[in-house]
């Protein structure tokens, strides 16, 4: 994660992610082990811990950020990454596309730039100012 240990919201996401889990029946420490690694945004930690995860050879690595994302896609093409909270993860060149990620890696983009046509139709619905008449 990008984030520190400490960050209350981070520890909110490792809460919910622990819940979720155990709710589909992955226990942590009975059949599933998770290893966290925390870089606060320190590029220079966020490529060391990668390094380590990858070399773990783990079924699977849950990354955040796309700051996270590119070291790992540069140091596996075999261990599959799901990703959160990245903005545009086909321009950023971690996927092919949304339908179709290819690769080893895909996940969730906080942005779906193909609706952006569809949030300003909506914005210009809702403005006081669409349906306000004209004053003198």
């Amino acid at each position: 994660m990008n984030l520190s240990e400490a960050d209350p919201a981070a520890q909110r996401l490792v809460a919910t992610f622990r819940e979720r889990l155990n709710k589909l029946g992955w226990v942590e420490g009975a059949n599933l082990h998770v290893d966290y690694r925390w870089s606060a945004g320190d590029l220079e930690r966020i490529r060391k811990y990668a390094a380590e995860l990858v070399a773990l050879g783990p079924d699977v690595i849950l990354a955040y950020g796309g700051s996270v994302v590119r070291p790992l896609l540069q140091l596996t093409h075999s261990v599959p990454i799901a990703f959160t909270e990245v903005v545009d993860p086909i321009a950023a060149g971690f996927i092919a596309s949304l339908a179709r990620p290819g690769g080893n890696a895909t996940g969730f983009s906080l942005i779906d730039f193909g609706i952006s046509g569809k949030w300003l139709e909506l914005l210009k619905q809702i403005s006081p100012w669409h349906h306000a008449s004209s004053c003198v």
